[in-house]
Parts: structure tokens; sequence; C-alpha cells
């Protein structure tokens, strides 16, 4: 049986609040979801026990880890 991946990207937004995006493989970019993230996303990690996606942004004065469930 075939698995369809589920893709994940964070996208940084200068001083601006940065995207996290995720989609379905054999989607098109419309059907893609997006949510906000702080200022200055960095890497991702998935956990896969959790189902957690977890982060850090990097900016002057804002400096956070954190983890989330898309």
């Amino acid at each position: 049986m075939f698995k369809r991946v589920r893709g994940f990207l964070s996208i940084s937004n200068g001083a601006r609040r940065g995207y996290l995006r995720t989609w379905q493989e054999g989607s098109t970019a419309a059907a893609a979801n997006a949510w906000r993230l702080p200022v200055g996303p960095e890497d991702l990690s998935y956990h896969s026990g959790t189902g957690q996606l977890r982060s850090l942004n990097e900016y002057e004065g804002n400096r956070y880890v954190y983890a989330t469930a898309p």
C-alpha cells in the first residue's frame, strides 16, 4: 500500500512573522495550508512519537524554542 507523504516548510519573512506551510504529496500549491510563526523561524524537526513539529526562532530580542501539532 502506498502512503502519502506530508511535507512541512518554514518560511522567514524578515522582521515580520514567518509562515509554516504544509501540503500532501500530489496536491497543488493552492491546496496547501499555512499558519503564522514567530519572527525569524529557523529549523524544523518532526517528532513521530507525538506528531509534533519542533522549531525555534532567532531574531534579535526574540528567541524561542517551541512545538506545535499541525
